[in-house]
Parts: C-alpha cells; sequence; structure tokens
C-alpha cells in the first residue's frame, strides 16, 4: 500500500471517486505513520475501512434524512400557499376593514356615551323614588316609620262628646 504510484495515479485537485480514494489512502498512511506499523500491516487498513464505512453510513442516512426534510418542506409550503391569500385579495379587503373598523370605533363611542346615559338617568329615577317614598311616608303618619315620641303631646278635647247615660 506504500506505493508511490498510486497516490500519484488517485491525486486530484477537485472532488469525486479518485479524490475519496486517494484521501483513503492518505488516511491509511498517516496511520500506519502514527503507529510507526509497516506497510504489510493489515489491521490499519481494516480500521481505515471500517472507519470509511462508518463515515459513508452516516453520510447517507444524513442525505437521507436531507431528503425527507426537503419532501416535507415542499409540502408544508405548497400548502401554505394554497391557503394564505395573494397580495391581490389582502388588498381588496382592506378597504371593507376600515371602513369596518372606523364603524366598530364609532359604536363603541356610542356604547360609552349611552351607558352613561342610561347610568344618570338611573340615579334621577332612584332619586325621585326616594322622595316619593319620603312623602307618602308624611302623608301617612300612622304607617311611617318616624318616631312619634319626638311630636309634641298636645291634650285636647273632642269636639263632640257622646252624651252619657
Amino acid at each position: 500500500m506504500d506505493d508511490n504510484r498510486l497516490y500519484r495515479y488517485y491525486q486530484s485537485s477537485g472532488y469525486g471517486w479518485n479524490a475519496v480514494v486517494y484521501n483513503f489512502l492518505i488516511s491509511d498512511k498517516y496511520l500506519r505513520t502514527l503507529f510507526h506499523l509497516g506497510p504489510y500491516c493489515g489491521a490499519i487498513t481494516t480500521i481505515t475501512c471500517f472507519l470509511f464505512v462508518v463515515i459513508v453510513t452516516y453520510a447517507i442516512s444524513s442525505w437521507a434524512m436531507f431528503l425527507i426534510n426537503t419532501k416535507k418542506f415542499n409540502e408544508l409550503h405548497f400548502a401554505v400557499e394554497e391557503k394564505l391569500p395573494r397580495k391581490e385579495n389582502i388588498l381588496q379587503v382592506r378597504p371593507a376593514y376600515n371602513c369596518l373598523n372606523k364603524h366598530l370605533q364609532q359604536i363603541a363611542i356610542f356604547l360609552n356615551k349611552t351607558k352613561k346615559v342610561i347610568y344618570k338617568e338611573q340615579l334621577e329615577v332612584e332619586i325621585m323614588n326616594s322622595r316619593i317614598n319620603t312623602m307618602i311616608d308624611l302623608l301617612n303618619p300612622e304607617k311611617s316609620q318616624w318616631d312619634h315620641t319626638r311630636s309634641p303631646k298636645g291634650y285636647f278635647r273632642d269636639v263632640y262628646t257622646p252624651p252619657k247615660k
């Protein structure tokens, strides 16, 4: 595996399978140099092959996940484009929205003023009701709740007294 002809044959400046094989051979050579092993040690080549297989497996699985995510993104993107209105439709809705918004604001102001007037009228009705009740109590002293002990006691005789027999 230490043949310089292989390195020169697979050496490339770009991407592709030649670059992958070249990088594999270089990493194998670096691992052999790191562990001070000779060119005929198969364990390092096996480890390098295993690492290469792991990397390829992860690359394929990540590519598959990328494709699945891309497909889901496109489905959702098209679904959203179908459901959301276009800009022209929004521009057509805007004047009606402004008119309705202005009308609702005017209704809110009218309701607030009406509530104030109703509250004022309710207070006036309560005041008049209390005055009427007071007048009724004053006109009917026997039914009133006023204290009779405060009124001055007057001694009087009946104008007409029936004769005694």
